[in-house]
C-alpha cells in the first residue's frame, strides 16, 4: 500500500509541476500583452494631445 500511495503522490507532484509551468507561461503572456497595451495607450494619449493642440491652433487662426 505504501508503494501505491508514493506512486500516486509522485504522479500528483508531476501534474502540479506541469500545471505550474503552464500557469507561468500564461502569466508571462498576460504581462507581455499588458505592457503592449500600456505602450499603445501612451502613444494614443500623446497623439490625442498633439491633435488637440493642432485643433486649438486652427481655431485660433479661424477666429
Amino acid at each position: 500500500m505504501y508503494r501505491t500511495e508514493m506512486d500516486a503522490a509522485k504522479h500528483l507532484i508531476g501534474e502540479s509541476r506541469n500545471d505550474l509551468t503552464v500557469a507561468i507561461a500564461k502569466v508571462k503572456k498576460a504581462e507581455d500583452e499588458c505592457n503592449k497595451q500600456k505602450e499603445r495607450y501612451s502613444q494614443v494619449m500623446n497623439l490625442r494631445t498633439t491633435d488637440r493642440k493642432a485643433m486649438e491652433d486652427l481655431e485660433r487662426r479661424m477666429a
